[in-house]
C-alpha cells in the first residue's frame, strides 16, 4: 500500500513539473519583446532573422509608412503557414497587426500614422514542420516625417517667388549693363575713326597748298 501510494505521488510530482516546464515555456514565448505580431501563437522554436531577412522603407509621409521585405539565407525547410506585419508605438501606445499575407506579398503599406513618430515595424513568418512550428520574425525602428503647415508652405512659395524675382531683375540689369558698355565701346570707336578721317583731310589739303604754291612760284 505504501509502495502504490509513493508511486502515485512520484507520478503526481513529474507531472506537477511537467506542467511548470509548459507554463514557463508557454509564459516566455507569449511575453517575449521579441515576438511582438503573433505572442499568443505557441510556437516551438523562436529565430530571430535579423541577419537573414532584410526590411527596407519604400515611401514616408507624415500618415503612412510602405515597407518592403526579403528572405536572405532564410531555409523554410517545411510548409510556410502564416506572415503577418505590424507596428508597435511606444510614443501614442498604438499597436497593429495585419492579417495573414501569404508567401506571395512582400510589401505593406501602414496608414492612419502618426507624423514624426518612431514605430518599430516587424515581419514574423511562421513555417510548420513536420515536428514543430518555427517563428521567423525581425523588427526594425522607421520614423514618419513631420507635418508640413499650410503657412511653411505659403513662406516657401513667397522665398522661391522672391529669388525668382531677384534673379530676374539681376539678368535684366546685367544685360543693361552689357548694352551700356557695348554703345560707349562703338561710340568711342566712331569718335577715333572720325578724328583720323579729319587729320587726313587736314594733311592733304595742306599738301595741295605746297603744290600751288610752288606752282606759283
Amino acid at each position: 500500500m505504501d509502495v502504490e501510494l509513493g508511486y502515485v505521488n512520484l507520478l503526481m510530482v513529474l507531472f506537477l513539473l511537467g506542467c511548470l516546464a509548459n507554463d514557463d515555456m508557454s509564459y516566455n514565448i507569449k511575453s517575449s519583446s521579441k515576438r511582438p505580431l503573433l505572442p499568443n501563437n505557441a510556437v516551438s522554436m523562436v529565430i530571430d532573422a535579423t541577419e537573414r531577412m532584410t526590411i527596407s522603407q519604400l515611401e514616408t509621409t507624415p500618415s503612412s509608412i510602405a515597407i518592403q521585405w526579403n528572405f536572405l539565407k532564410i531555409d523554410f525547410n517545411g510548409t510556410h503557414q502564416e506572415t503577418v506585419v505590424g507596428y508597435i508605438s511606444m510614443n501614442t501606445n498604438g499597436r497593429f497587426i495585419s492579417d495573414n499575407l501569404g508567401d506571395v506579398v512582400n510589401e505593406f503599406e501602414f496608414k492612419h500614422l502618426q507624423p514624426d513618430t518612431v514605430y518599430s515595424i516587424c515581419v514574423e513568418v511562421i513555417t510548420v514542420n513536420i515536428a514543430e512550428t518555427v517563428s521567423h520574425f525581425k523588427c526594425v525602428n522607421m520614423k514618419t516625417i513631420p507635418t508640413i503647415r499650410t503657412d511653411s508652405i505659403v513662406a516657401i512659395f513667397i522665398a522661391f517667388g522672391y529669388l525668382g524675382f531677384m534673379g530676374i531683375v539681376g539678368c535684366a540689369v546685367w544685360k543693361h549693363r552689357i548694352h551700356n558698355i557695348n554703345r560707349n565701346r562703338f561710340d568711342e570707336e566712331v569718335i577715333e575713326d572720325g578724328s583720323s578721317v579729319r587729320w587726313k583731310d587736314i594733311e592733304e589739303h595742306q599738301k595741295l597748298n605746297s603744290i600751288e604754291e610752288s606752282v606759283d612760284v
